[in-house]
């Protein structure tokens, strides 16, 4: 989901609480790729930039902050949680084939290998 599609990632600066941080969201011709790719996002793979010859994603983890577990008086949920998500690697592809969207086949596939 973080590979096929013809979306662009555009970097900004958000503020959130005291502090400026940057965020990736993404522009495309349909809201379907656009829908996909903040799905991948939500869930760790974040596309980051591509060109005619490669594509890079970051493979993402979640930090929960420091809450305390005895505060919870049931199981919590860890969606809820106060949390930040860090780095866990760059994933780098090589693009070897694009075969685009068309009506008879209606979708699009890329053929990746990585790097």
């Amino acid at each position: 989901m973080a590979t096929t599609h013809e979306c662009v990632a555009e970097k900004k600066k958000v503020k959130m609480g005291n502090k400026q941080v940057e965020v990736i969201g993404y522009q495309g011709p349909s809201p379907d790729e656009v829908a996909l790719l903040e799905f991948a996002q939500q869930h760790g793979y974040e596309f980051i930039k591509s060109t005619d010859e490669s594509m890079q994603v970051n493979k993402k983890y979640k930090v929960y902050n420091n809450t305390s577990m005895a505060s919870f008086n049931q199981k919590p949920n860890l969606d809820e949680m106060p949390h930040e998500w860090k780095t866990e690697k760059v994933l780098d592809f090589k693009l070897l084939k694009k075969m685009e969207f068309s009506s008879d086949r209606k979708r699009m596939s890329i053929l990746v290998q990585d790097m």
